[in-house]
């Protein structure tokens, strides 16, 4: 009986270890808080991703959260991205974060909705050392409401 046990133990050890190894791809992550007078259009959000391993394949996400006052169905940014040798590459972006009839894409709780954008999908990074993604919002106004923050993510593909 007690050998049963320690079996049962060591069983679940084992898949609760094997899937946290398999479950953090995330190599970097960070949010930078929008402020409450709103998103301005000449103001960038930036982050400063270490990237180390040259071999391996990414994907990079933008993380955007808003509250249910957005008043947009979609947005878009101004992405530029720089190299460690300052080699840049911009980009236009439009994402929809709400259908046509106003429902929210994405996870919510209560009037916060959280959406992980793709952004550059199975890239490899030519250089080690530090990649600065600047991102703007480029809607049609001066400055937006109802952004909480906007972030990063860098993940290994398997």
């Amino acid at each position: 009986m007690q050998k049963t046990r320690i079996n049962i133990y060591i069983a679940i050890t084992i898949l609760i270890v094997s899937w946290l190894s398999c479950s953090n791809k995330t190599v970097y992550e960070e949010h930078k808080q929008i402020g409450t007078d709103g998103w301005k259009a000449d103001s960038s959000v930036v982050f400063k991703v270490p990237v180390q391993d040259t071999s391996s394949i990414y994907n990079v996400y933008i993380h955007l959260r808003n509250t249910g006052d957005y008043p947009w169905r979609n947005i878009y940014f101004f992405v530029n991205t720089e190299s460690p040798t300052e080699a840049q590459v911009s980009d236009t972006l439009e994402y929809y974060l709400a259908d046509e009839k106003g429902k929210w894409y994405g996870k919510g709780w209560g009037q916060v909705w959280s959406h992980s954008l793709p952004y550059r999908m199975n890239v490899k990074f030519p250089q080690q050392g530090i990649y600065t993604i600047r991102i703007k919002q480029g809607m049609r106004s001066e400055s937006i409401r109802s952004i909480l923050d906007a972030g990063i993510l860098l993940e290994k593909v398997n």
